[in-house]
């Protein structure tokens, strides 16, 4: 998932209106796109890393990974950036502001 946020609703930049922070599918936006959104002072642009859940066999709402029934502990909130986009961040000087 990419997160966008703009520093001022309504900024215009490859084609999308920002308003605030939005999340987008990894396939919304070209490498080149990506390039240019993560190099905009008026935009910051982080990779959210997603992990699947599994489906509860049992119906109980609980998501276990290792099939032991057990819940799983809480889950981490880091935001984690993504290896393409985190170099492009990194390279643009804008990697964690």
């Amino acid at each position: 998932m990419i997160r966008i946020t703009s520093k001022r609703d309504g900024f215009r930049r490859c084609g999308v209106t920002h308003r605030g922070t939005v999340d987008y599918p990894n396939d919304r936006f070209t490498f080149g796109e990506l390039e240019t959104l993560a190099a905009e002072p008026m935009l910051t642009v982080t990779v959210i890393e997603e992990t699947p859940a599994e489906a509860p066999p049992d119906g109980t709402g609980e998501v276990t990974g290792d099939g032991s029934g057990e819940a799983l502990p809480p889950a981490d909130d880091t935001e984690k950036t993504g290896p393409a986009t985190a170099a492009i961040i990194k390279k643009k000087g804008k990697a964690g502001k």
